[in-house]
């Protein structure tokens, strides 16, 4: 399973777009994220903020959800609630709020097209 980010950098206001492959390790420090999760490589993405973690949130698959783990001081914001130093679900469209960014999730399949059976029951 694959994710793409999409984002506006809030330096120069630029949409930004990247796919990953699970487990992807989310920051500010590449060099502090592990490189593997869950004896898996970690792919990984490191923004520059000093309100963002050196290792801030993991996306990684459980039992075949898609979760977010928040590691981080202050916490990561979803879908307006916050989570800290905890895990959920994490669905396609869902926002995350990683001072100062606005991430979108979208789950792709292995092909790279958008995947919709990663929805909640009560869409």
């Amino acid at each position: 399973m694959y994710i793409q980010l999409t984002w506006k950098d809030p330096g120069n206001l630029e949409l930004q777009q990247k796919d990953f492959s699970l487990p992807l390790g989310i920051g500010r420090e590449f060099a502090t994220m592990p490189y593997r999760y869950e004896d898996q490589s970690l792919s990984k993405i490191a923004f520059n903020s000093r309100k963002i973690s050196a290792f801030h949130a993991v996306i990684h698959i459980v039992s075949g959800q898609l979760i977010i783990t928040d590691m981080s001081t202050n916490g990561t914001i979803i879908n307006g609630k916050l989570l800290h130093k905890s895990s959920q679900p994490l669905y396609s469209g869902d926002v995350l709020k990683i001072e100062p960014y606005e991430i979108t999730v979208i789950v792709l399949n292995e092909d790279g097209g958008t995947e919709v059976l990663n929805l909640p029951l009560d869409v």
